[in-house]
């Protein structure tokens, strides 16, 4: 095993990049990673003995491969260059989904499907400056991750999202297991959607994440989860949409997971699983149509 992983007690406590795994190490290999179960078990072969200066890890996928430089080996078009080639060997061995190159004055985005820097949308080299503790990080990678392929290294233009389909399919979800009148369900939905669109606006963070209550379900029952909605989140969704003083109206009434005095419903707490698990393969709630 590892001292380093041991050491920084990272098996147990690995840094996070909103939802993912980070692991800033550089004194540690990728075999020794694969036998601490940090990255998927395969033969990395000659490569397995590099050790890479930090990972981005989700369920042992690496989403991508941190190189770090110091200025002044990270300053000409020469050493830019030999850092990618390293990095690219290295994060093709890994699978990794993106290269990240960076002195932490600037950084170097690569496609490590092609070896090439990643543009921005009007075809410039992509800027912006990867700092760990950077809030909405995590969004800005799964974007790059989302356009990048083996024949585009551009971003993709931001395109309009129409969440009818995804209201429909909910919809049917709860309406087959509760029975419930279509105004339940529409309320039930936009609690739901409120939830998904205010993680994505990385309004909702840490514990009140939607990603974070998606992880839970690798360590957690279906009924506990449901049960932190009720208790942890919902209440603060509440709190940023208070009830009118005048009527009481609000937008965060649904009545189907949790009941009227503010508690779970565990016998609808699998249909819960289904319904974030709809949300979150329908990707990032953002420019909605």
């Amino acid at each position: 095993m590892s001292e380093e992983l041991l050491q920084r007690d990272l098996l147990k406590n690995p840094g996070k990049i909103g939802t993912w795994h980070f692991y800033s190490i550089g004194a540690t290999s990728l075999d020794a990673l694969k036998k601490a179960r940090i990255i998927q078990d395969m033969d990395y072969g000659p490569v397995g003995k590099k050790k890479p200066d930090a990972l981005i890890i989700h369920q042992k996928e690496v989403r991508a491969l941190v190189e770090y430089k110091s200025p002044q080996a990270f300053h000409t078009a020469q050493q830019k260059n030999k850092a990618l080639l390293q990095a690219t060997e290295m994060a093709k061995a890994l699978n990794a989904k993106l290269i990240i190159i960076t002195d932490t004055r600037q950084t170097l985005w690569v496609n490590p499907a092609t070896g090439n820097p990643i543009k921005d949308r009007a075809g410039r080299d992509f800027k912006y400056l990867f700092n760990p503790k950077d809030p909405q990080l995590q969004g800005v990678l799964q974007e790059l991750i989302n356009s990048i392929n083996d024949k585009s290294d551009r971003l993709l233009p931001k395109k309009l999202v129409d969440p009818t389909g995804l209201a429909k399919q909910v919809w049917q979800d709860v309406w087959s297991v509760s029975g419930a009148t279509p105004e339940n369900c529409l309320y039930t939905f936009v609690e739901l959607f409120v939830f998904k669109y205010l993680s994505d606006l990385n309004i909702l963070r840490g514990s009140y994440n939607f990603y974070d209550a998606v992880e839970k379900y690798s360590r957690d029952d279906d009924k506990t989860v449901l049960e932190h909605y009720a208790k942890i989140i919902r209440p603060k969704i509440k709190a940023l949409f208070p009830p009118s003083p005048q009527d009481g109206t609000t937008i965060i009434n649904g009545t189907i997971f949790v009941s009227k005095d503010e508690k779970a419903i565990p016998s609808y707490s699998t249909v819960f699983r289904k319904v974030l698990q709809r949300f979150n393969a329908y990707g990032k709630l953002a420019h909605i149509d």
